[in-house]
């Protein structure tokens, strides 16, 4: 607002007594009568791209809302002013005005005090600025019109005394304000200081809680509690059903009795949770059953609904079209078990569901019919950072979990407090609904642990010594304190030396084995420019044995393609940590990419980055130190027995990958071309935050250069710009290509490449098959199957369009990594691509013949990693069918490959 405007946000109106100029109001005024240009700073002189400005203003007004709620994320402001596609907000005509009503007797009584510091002010006579004291008296008279003390005189009325809080009055002389008009507007000062500080009412977080029940007595537990016809059993608890003649019509339920803080109506900050519980289904007759049961969040305290039916699942007593409000709000995962023509899905009997003010599920899982019968497992989760509520059920002793996510705003669906529990009901269809444990546990990342220091009663005082014992009481005391402190001076010393030395024999040998001693690198030796530094540090070898029990086996987490990495744990700095080690037998390379990632990533600090948090190198021994990312890589996700990927999460995870190149690439003083983007390292933090590691191909280009030759080829077969394969050069554009390749991979839930099983050298190539089913027109064929369907289809169809514009042959029409991410947030058309995949002008046969003869050469020499030479022989195959050369028969001399 104050660059485009050119104007302060406040200051004194000359015309007007106290009067005060603010900026935000003033522009939404003008934005409410349709003339936001007029905002304009007039020493422009018009000079501006008028969509530019309103856009700037717009976007300005948004951002400072009195609502925090209602403001964007930065990133979403951001892809605001980078696109000219996305629509500007539509804000209120009028700025909103917050109210707030304290408690009567809180605001008496903090004026009573605020009252009695003003008058203790009066004896201060300070001389003090009087720009910061115009300030003072500015944000004052700010405070007071913010809480709609407006057309009137600023003045704050005590008991009858007026606290002046006129601006203060320069001297004929200059020389400042008098003392007498500097303690008003210190009164008026320090008392708000003191107001705010000592009698707002005090910030109260959600509170967290935790609770497991592995299973229930027969007499029942003080916190749990049984409506309708629940009741408890050994062992498990019957939700509905437990009466003694039939069990048809039964509507019960099971909640935990204190209240559960869902949400702080303080900051509006929300907890996640998650809770898992067995339960079994058991009809009577398996073709005959329902309705089913559900978990349920609901207003406080838990009140069955009278005249429940079946259908309701003792949710509710309203119809399917009708919403729940007031105290009959609540938010569902049912299990149901009985298809209602008009609110479930008619193609099965069994479905999952959520539900939200209404038994008309807003998202539904189909199951095949008849299958929720017998033991089964469920895992609800919600996660506040993303608004995401997802539950996997697991059904007897299957392994593979059925699944269901949506998004649900907790906080408008649900108030404060709420009661957990579940709910079963059944009709003329039957059967019997038992809960057989249940753990819960609701998480905050904005609780604040408060410490509460109890005063223990002082102990009785003690007996004074008799004058006979008193010198011998003190001699004792005086030669016990001397003997202790010299003991103590020892150990240390010991201690001390001890510790010197190893350190000492450690760097020396450390020395010896300097890595930077090679003589094959020319950038210099990294070590030096970063030891003076305040962020990675060197650390001594037994340090690094200590932390991970001598590299133990069961500290493993993973091998790579110079070494193994392993989980430490550094007791100094109390930090857990992934320490890369490198084979004793690394190549030149291997030590080139040690040096080369220290020399890289140690300068850089951005959230989407793995951190570095030092290095090692001696008794003939490469290691690296990062911090310690819980949730390991995103291939383990993908293809491996990780944790499913619901869509938002893919979504959060490419979004962060991709803010992570952009830093590397735009926002950094040097273009760092990283080289080797793909899933295996890109690394997941506890809330599935992407953060890119693997700094060992990297390398710095200035931002003037586009393009750079390097020494060699590198990075991953599949992920590879094709025109660093044939070129040998690397830019920023190669990174978007495997960019491009990553978010493909991650919708598609498909490897970039593979054998075909049904074809003899069949390769499956991702780019390709998606790009045909782009030119098809049906793009979102490419969707992961995992998925079930479960996504926003103009996000997954924008995601897959991205990736291929990315992964476009041509270097020169691929978007750079800014304009990349600008696509992926905005809701702006989508480019348009050819509807088939472009194929490059091929070299000289005598050029492809040479680079070819080459490659096979290199491979005579290489027979030791398998896995290498199984993806560079897909990634062969790919460029000779990429190149369109047929005819060509290249053999290489090895028992192991043969090109052709």
């Amino acid at each position: 607002m104050e660059v485009a405007c050119g104007r302060r946000p406040m200051n004194l109106l000359d015309d007007q007594n106290n009067g005060v100029f603010r900026l935000v109001e003033w522009a939404w005024d003008l934005y409410g009568k349709g003339d936001v240009l007029m905002a304009a700073d007039e020493r422009v002189n018009s000079d501006y791209d008028s969509t530019e400005m309103e856009r700037v203003i717009a976007l300005g007004l948004w951002c400072v809302h009195h609502d925090p709620s209602a403001r964007p994320s930065i990133r979403d402001a951001m892809a605001i002013l980078q696109s000219s596609g996305a629509r500007l907000p539509v804000l209120p005509a009028k700025m909103p005005v917050p109210t707030y009503a304290p408690p009567a007797a809180l605001l008496v009584g903090s004026l009573r005090h605020l009252q009695d510091v003003i008058l203790r002010c009066d004896a201060v006579a300070v001389h003090i600025d009087d720009e910061w004291l115009c300030y003072s008296h500015l944000m004052f008279l700010g405070f007071l019109r913010f809480n709609r003390c407006r057309r009137r005189e600023p003045a704050l009325v005590l008991n009858g005394q007026l606290a002046a809080t006129s601006p203060p009055a320069r001297s004929s002389g200059g020389e400042g304000s008098s003392p007498r008009q500097i303690t008003a507007s210190c009164r008026c000062a320090v008392g708000l200081l003191i107001f705010s500080a000592f009698y707002l009412p005090p910030y109260s977080p959600v509170a967290a809680l935790s609770f497991n029940y592995t299973t229930f007595s027969t007499e029942g537990d003080k916190d749990i509690k049984i409506e309708g016809d629940g009741g408890p059993r050994a062992g498990c608890i019957d939700i509905s059903a437990n009466r003694a003649s039939g069990i048809d019509g039964s509507v019960g339920r099971v909640s935990y009795k204190p209240p559960v803080q869902l949400w702080d109506a303080a900051t509006g900050e929300v907890a996640s949770f998650t809770t898992t519980f067995s339960f079994n289904i058991n009809p009577s007759n398996e073709s005959n059953k329902g309705d089913g049961m559900a978990f349920f969040l609901a207003s406080y305290p838990s009140r069955l609904p009278e005249n429940a039916s079946g259908g309701g699942l003792g949710l509710t007593n309203k119809s399917y079209d009708n919403v729940s409000t007031g105290e009959d709000r609540f938010v569902a995962v049912e299990f149901d078990t009985f298809p209602n023509s008009e609110f479930d899905p008619t193609a099965t009997y069994d479905h999952i569901g959520i539900d939200v003010n209404t038994i008309q599920s807003m998202k539904t899982k189909a199951l095949k019919s008849f299958s929720l019968i017998g033991n089964m497992t469920a895992i609800v989760d919600y996660d506040s950072n993303s608004s995401i509520l997802s539950v996997k059920l697991w059904i007897n002793d299957t392994t593979t979990p059925y699944t269901l996510s949506s998004m649900v705003d907790l906080k408008t669906a649900l108030p404060e407090n709420v009661t957990i529990g579940f709910s079963a009901a059944t009709g003329a269809s039957v059967e019997l609904h038992q809960l057989n444990s249940w753990y819960f546990n609701s998480r905050s990342s904005f609780e604040h642990k408060q410490s509460i220091e109890v005063a223990s009663p002082p102990p009785s005082p003690p007996q004074p010594p008799s004058p006979q014992h008193s010198g011998v009481v003190a001699g004792v005391t005086v030669g016990a304190a001397v003997f202790i402190v010299l003991i103590f001076t020892i150990v240390a010393i010991l201690v001390r030396r001890r510790r010197n030395g190893r350190i000492k024999n450690s760097r020396e040998a450390e020395d010896e084995h300097n890595v930077g001693s090679d003589g094959d690198d020319h950038d210099g030796e990294p070590i030096v420019e970063i030891e003076m530094g305040t962020g990675p540090r060197r650390f001594p070898y037994y340090e690094l044995v200590e932390a991970t029990k001598s590299f133990a086996a069961e500290e493993k987490l993973g091998q790579g393609g110079f070494g193994a990495v392993y989980r430490g744990y550094l007791k100094e700095q109390g930090l857990a940590v992934a320490i890369k080690r490198f084979a004793k037998d690394s190549s030149k390379q291997g030590r080139k990419e040690y040096k080369s990632e220290i020399k890289v990533i140690s300068r850089l600090r951005h959230r989407n980055l793995v951190q570095l948090v030092g290095w090692c190198h001696g008794h003939d021994e490469l290691l690296l130190v990062y911090e310690l990312v819980p949730n390991r890589s995103l291939d383990i996700h993908l293809h491996g027995n990780g944790t499913f990927l619901t869509w938002p999460m893919r979504v959060k995870i490419v979004l962060g990958l991709g803010s992570a190149l952009f830093y590397l690439h735009e926002e950094w003083g040097q273009c760092v071309v990283h080289r080797d983007i793909k899933p295996s390292n890109v690394m997941l933090d506890e809330s599935f935050n992407a953060k890119l590691g693997d700094f060992g191909l990297a390398r710095f280009i200035d931002h003037t250069i586009g393009m750079q030759t390097m020494t060699a080829v590198s990075g991953t077969p599949g992920y590879v710009d094709p025109e660093c394969l044939i070129t040998g050069r690397a830019s920023a554009k190669s990174d978007v290509y495997s960019f491009g390749i990553v978010l493909l991979e991650v919708a598609c839930g498909r490897r970039p490449m593979s054998l075909l099983d049904n074809q003899k050298n069949g390769v499956f190539r991702l780019v390709e098959w998606a790009w045909d089913l782009y030119g098809q027109g049906a793009v979102l064929m490419a969707a992961d199957e995992q998925l079930n369907g479960d996504y926003d289809t103009t996000e997954m169809e924008r995601v897959i369009t991205v990736g291929l514009w990315c992964a476009h042959p041509d270097p020169s029409v691929r978007p750079s990594i800014k304009v990349a991410m600008a696509m992926l947030e905005s809701s702006g058309e989508l480019p348009m691509l050819p509807t088939k995949m472009p194929v490059p002008i091929s070299l000289a046969r005598r050029a492809l013949h040479i680079t070819c003869r080459d490659v096979v050469l290199q491979c005579n020499a290489v027979v030791n990693d398998v896995e290498w030479l199984h993806n560079s022989y897909l990634e062969f195959l790919w460029h000779i069918h990429f190149s369109r050369f047929e005819g060509f028969v290249f053999v290489a001399k090895t028992s192991v490959l043969r090109l052709s």
